[in-house]
């Protein structure tokens, strides 16, 4: 509909008699103590706070939520993104305008209707192959930008302003203790808890595995006593240490387990092919994510550990950021992709040095910020990889389940690049989160041991705990399971093949699927112009990986990820 005069708003909702309306939201979030999974959700939080500006309520949400408000009486659409930047705002500009969206799969059909159909971008297939994910390159479309972190938009006849949120300069101040960050830490997530649990949706699940950050979660969730509103989930086989642990937890504290996940498929992929390009399909090449156009809508809640990752080291892994731009792209995100020899990369020569003027730029902007050496590649993490990983994964669940991060903080972000990085590689923010939340809780067995390493050097080997009860933890069985299975015969891997996957320590599956992947791959590349592919890819390399028998996990992983995301872009 045409809102005001030179703006045009596809597919929006017309609210009457208020000033400020929610046309539309898109994606799951805590917005002022209140699930928002809609737009008509939203706008009671508006109505709420009806003297609060917009861009208060916009720094206030938690989660991967993007949120459309008209305004009559300024003439005005304000997009309004989370503040970390999960909910990523996509946009083209060109002479006859801009156009923006959240949904990146919106704006393209919106621009060919338009007759301005954008190209794929094999360089983001190389980028996110080579690095893990997107973010370096901000689209998988050429042509298309996204909206930076902390930044939202205003629209109006006279055009398209990018403001920033005033909690960008806070995030980049030390807490006046480490204490004080902290409970302001746990005040966000017992936020996050409480509204997801008071939301009254039918089913809300958990996810709980052997690891820190979901039991971070499973710490609000008891702190804030309504562990009997949520059944837990954990993937993986019964004698896997995820799932002995998140059972032997469940026992402990009296949680009922599930098998089902939230999330669930109204069909079944035909092929290994098609279960590949489908996750790419329908994040629009952005990731290989966990959902699909089969996704059947529900009515769950789904709380993940995701944002965890913000309160520990991912990229400096304590150390300070000193080394040259190709020795620290090399050290973030391996040789297989960004090695300093070019004869072993990936990557073609041009694309690398792209890259690392991109990373350049980040760590400028680190520095331009004031974060500590020792945070500076962590702070890579939080603007790039977080935003096109898990802020995506997150909202691209959206349509199917209300998904959403309880560790989503920007206390969290704030005191985590505040600490020294030994501090961070210790994860003493997520360790000491649990047991501020549910005493005791931290000291229960972990998949692994958690204090070893940076956190026996700083803390000491504290006193652990058994778990305490036995048997079976209680199961419920809710939705339809057809997530779990496929609806192709899968080979099983032969004795040759489990023999290999055990000695590489990788899941024997791989390797039976790698010589389809090594003959796909051959055929998606003779589709792609041999100049493009060229400019893109290092052939010798590539070709290297075709034909040779992997020798590390690392080389089976980036052939898979290299044939699925050559799929989207192929046949996508």
């Amino acid at each position: 509909m045409h809102l005001f005069s030179s703006v045009y708003v596809q597919g929006a909702a017309v609210v009457e008699g208020v000033d400020r309306a929610v046309m539309a939201s898109h994606g799951v979030g805590v917005v002022r103590e209140r699930l928002v999974t809609r737009a008509g959700e939203a706008q009671r939080v508006l109505d709420t706070h009806a003297q609060t500006p917009l861009w208060s309520i916009g720094q206030d949400i938690k989660g991967s939520l993007t949120l459309y408000v008209s305004e009559k009486r300024t003439k005005r659409v304000t997009v309004l993104p989370d503040p970390l930047g999960g909910g990523i705002i996509y946009m083209h500009r060109d002479a006859d305008g801009t156009a923006i969206s959240s949904d990146l799969g919106g704006l393209v059909r919106f621009l060919t209707m338009l007759g301005k159909p954008p190209r794929k971008s094999l360089a983001y297939v190389a980028s996110y192959v080579a690095t893990g994910s997107g973010g370096l390159i901000q689209s998988s479309y050429e042509g298309i930008t996204a909206l930076e972190q902390f930044a939202y938009l205003e629209v109006s006849s006279a055009g398209v302003r990018t403001r920033t949120y005033p909690v960008e300069a806070e995030v980049f101040q030390r807490p006046s203790t480490y204490k004080a960050g902290l409970e302001a830490v746990r005040a966000d997530v017992e936020e996050n808890i409480r509204a997801i649990a008071s939301a009254g949706r039918p089913v809300n699940i958990a996810h709980l595995t052997g690891g820190v950050d979901s039991r971070a979660v499973l710490a609000a969730i008891l702190a804030t006593g309504v562990k009997e509103q949520f059944s837990f989930y954990c993937s993986g086989g019964p004698r896997e240490p995820d799932r002995i642990v998140a059972e032997c937890l469940a026992v402990h504290y009296g949680l009922t387990m599930s098998n089902y996940s939230g999330y669930s498929e109204t069909s079944l992929a035909e092929s290994f092919d098609e279960t590949l390009l489908s996750r790419f399909q329908h994040t629009s090449g952005i990731i290989s994510g966990v959902a699909s156009a089969r996704g059947r809508p529900g009515t769950s809640t789904v709380s993940s550990g995701g944002y965890g990752e913000l309160f520990r080291s991912s990229y400096n892994h304590g150390r300070p950021h000193g080394k040259s731009l190709a020795e620290t792209a090399e050290r973030m995100f391996g040789r297989v992709g960004m090695s300093v020899d070019p004869a072993r990369r990936l990557l073609a020569d041009p694309l690398v040095r792209e890259l690392r003027s991109r990373l350049g730029a980040v760590l400028g902007a680190a520095a331009g910020h004031d974060v500590r050496s020792d945070a500076r590649l962590d702070y890579v993490y939080l603007n790039k990889r977080n935003r096109y990983f898990m802020g995506e994964i997150s909202r691209s669940l959206s349509p199917f389940a209300a998904r959403m991060d309880p560790l989503y903080s920007i206390n969290g972000a704030k005191l985590a690049l505040s600490i020294s990085g030994v501090e961070r590689e210790a994860n003493i923010v997520g360790m000491d989160l649990i047991e501020q939340l549910s005493p005791g809780l931290s000291l229960l067995p972990f998949d692994r041991d958690r204090f070893g390493g940076a956190f026996g050097q700083l803390r000491g080997r504290p006193m652990t705990k058994d778990f305490e009860g036995y048997g079976p933890p209680e199961y419920v069985s809710r939705g339809d399971m057809n997530a779990d299975r496929v609806g192709y015969k899968v080979e099983r891997p032969t004795e040759e093949q489990i023999t290999r996957a055990v000695a590489l320590k990788m899941t024997p599956r791989l390797v039976a699927q790698f010589p389809h992947v090594q003959a796909g791959l051959g055929e998606l590349i003779a589709a792609i112009p041999n100049g493009e592919f060229g400019a893109t890819f290092n052939h010798r390399s590539v070709r290297l990986l075709m034909q040779r028998e992997p020798g590390h996990r690392v080389h089976f992983r980036t052939a898979r990820n290299l044939y699925a995301a050559l799929l989207w872009y192929v046949h996508g």
